[in-house]
């Protein structure tokens, strides 16, 4: 490996970031796989600076978990910084905001088409409603039509009936001024 350089590889749901220095220690740093890779080389490079700073020549010649006690908490810390991308990565916060606003536009879209739905049924029951009191006039017309003329028969046969009631009385009371005068 060649001091410096970064290597990423995946492995299953994870990926591993190696990186060496010039003393020949390895660093890796395993992330799963959707961690951003700028991320992880940006840890991995804090983690050896860090290393190199508080540890130094010790670790050539450390015997093994020797140092786990004076690591420990360098470890944790630059884990717990490089957990919260909104932290280290503008880009990742910048993302994750435009991906929030992404599921909120999608939701008014769905939304909105929604809504369009409802308005194309409203739509089509107002129309229903407009060929129903066009139906309804029609019939109320026809209706009072014939309500009309069955009023005016009615009228009219009344109206013989009386002529004929009245036609009959004066036709007794001539026949009976008639009948004394003879």
């Amino acid at each position: 490996m060649a001091p410096g350089k970064h290597y990423s590889f995946n492995v299953g749901p994870h990926s591993w970031h190696l990186i060496s220095d010039d003393i020949g220690l390895i660093y890796i740093l395993i992330t799963k796989g959707t961690y951003p890779q700028r991320c992880a080389h940006a840890g991995i490079e804090e983690l050896q600076r860090t290393f190199i700073a508080s540890v130094g020549d010790k670790a050539r010649t450390a015997k093994d978990r020797s140092l786990d006690g004076q690591c420990s908490t360098l470890l944790q810390k630059i884990c717990k910084k490089y957990d919260n991308l909104n932290e280290v990565d503008k880009l990742a916060s910048v993302a994750m905001k435009v991906d929030s606003i992404k599921l909120v536009m999608q939701d008014n879209v769905d939304q909105a088409l929604q809504n369009c739905v409802k308005l194309e049924s409203i739509e089509k029951a107002a129309e229903e409603l407009q060929q129903q009191a066009g139906v309804f006039k029609r019939n109320a017309n026809e209706l009072k039509k014939k309500m009309w003329w069955k009023n005016m028969k009615m009228k009219l046969i009344i109206g013989f009936a009386i002529l004929a009631v009245l036609g009959i009385i004066i036709g007794v009371g001539v026949a009976m001024t008639q009948g004394n005068k003879k």
